[in-house]
């Protein structure tokens, strides 16, 4: 009973499934992680945790391959799916468990939900390279000998260091059709600029 409020009250994921990915038991976390509305639907119906939970089916298959020879694996971060479909960060740990027989009789699990830490560590890494764009442009505004180095620096900063494809700067011009002609770029412009009309 005490080993059993432990299942059903621990709030990251525990189950324990067959060699071949049958589920055997699933605690409500587990199942509410996966997309299910009770532990008995999981149960019922995930049969193949390679196809339905693991979101790569040979990544599972090497993951066996381990946890077979060593009695034990993780998974490391690894992207698993729901019920419908969609995709969660996880890491998972598995033991085998064999009978008197030295046979594998089941594994049992832990599966963890990082999904939101994983969207923080990109939220971070994306603000720490604006950071740098912006510190690397500070930098150009002090050393540029003219408006027109400036702008390519700013070009080149924001791709190299921003990480994107192509950056351009347009000025306005003053006429009736109030069109914006590129001055400076950088990057994999493929003749883009030379097509486009902004006004």
């Amino acid at each position: 009973e005490e080993y059993r409020e432990i299942f059903e009250f621990a709030p990251e994921a525990i189950y324990r499934i067959t060699r071949e990915g049958k589920t055997l038991a699933v605690n409500p976390a587990g199942a509410t992680l996966l997309g299910y509305d009770s532990p008995g639907e999981a149960i019922g119906v995930v049969n193949d945790w390679g196809r339905q939970v693991w979101s790569d089916p040979a990544e599972r298959s090497a993951f066996i391959q381990v946890l077979e020879h060593r009695g034990e694996a993780r998974s490391g971060l690894r992207q698993f799916r729901r019920k419908d479909g969609t995709l969660f960060w996880g890491i998972m740990s598995e033991r085998k468990i064999c009978g008197p027989d030295g046979k594998t009789l089941y594994y049992q699990g832990f599966l963890e939900d990082i999904t939101l830490q994983k969207a923080l560590e990109v939220d971070l890494g994306t603000k720490v390279r604006e950071l740098h764009v912006l510190s690397e442009m500070n930098s150009a505004l002090l050393h540029a000998k003219t408006e027109e180095e400036l702008l390519s620096e700013y070009c080149r900063i924001v791709v190299v260091v921003g990480g994107y494809r192509m950056a351009w700067v347009g000025f306005a011009e003053e006429g009736p059709e109030k069109r914006i002609i590129p001055v400076a770029h950088y990057g994999q412009e493929d003749g883009y600029l030379k097509i486009i009309k902004v006004t």
